[in-house]
């Protein structure tokens, strides 16, 4: 992934719930990433389907999901990077890890502990 645009990998797709989950007014950005030789033309390159169970994704699958917030709502240039998860589907099963971003938005550190950020917004403007 590019840091400075968040331009994923060309193997990433983008992608957007049906149903949202609250957020705090974050902006949030997810890609699926599948493992493939550059022909996704085996099972183990592709996503087992189903309508009414739970799908299938082969081992090396990647979800990215990528959190933003805008300290002004009325002004897009405000959005500060906050953090990036990623769920990895490994040989063992799944397992998960979150990068918190600097002040600066220009790289992301690996959180192993909780931590907390203060950030300042800028009250509504009167219309």
């Amino acid at each position: 992934m590019n840091l400075a645009t968040l331009e994923p990998h060309p193997g990433c797709v983008p992608y957007e719930m049906n149903v949202p989950f609250w957020s705090d007014d974050a902006l949030k950005s997810r890609w699926m990433c599948l493992p493939n030789d550059g022909s996704h033309n085996s099972a183990a390159e592709q996503i087992g389907y189903s309508e009414e169970g739970d799908w299938t994704f082969p081992v090396g699958t990647v979800m990215v999901k990528h959190f933003e917030l805008l300290l002004d709502k009325s002004d897009p240039a405000s959005s500060r990077r906050l953090e990036t998860r990623f769920i990895v589907h490994g040989t063992d099963g799944y397992y998960g890890v979150t990068y918190r971003w600097n002040a600066e938005g220009t790289d992301a550190t690996l959180l192993t502990t909780a931590r907390r950020r203060t950030l300042l917004f800028s009250p509504p403007k009167a219309r």
